[in-house]
């Protein structure tokens, strides 16, 4: 039993890991926007950072697209 306990608990880890986006995994997935981009701003969105003058796409891809928006 402690052993099928300690299988799932991996397995749902493991899944609620997956889905987890990274700087580096949105900038593979827009690299036309991220070569556009200053080297500061650059290494900013690598680390996950942003800064005064970012618009609302190098924001997404430092940081992620929200959990909810509201208006």
């Amino acid at each position: 039993m402690k052993t099928f306990l300690a299988l799932m608990a991996l397995f749902l880890g493991a899944f609620a890991l997956s889905g987890c986006s990274t700087p580096e995994t949105r900038i593979a997935k827009q690299p036309e926007l991220f070569n556009r981009l200053t080297p500061e701003q650059q290494q900013m969105i690598r680390e996950g950072r942003i800064g005064m003058g970012f618009d609302q796409d190098m924001v997404k891809l430092a940081l992620g697209d929200p959990d909810r928006v509201r208006e």
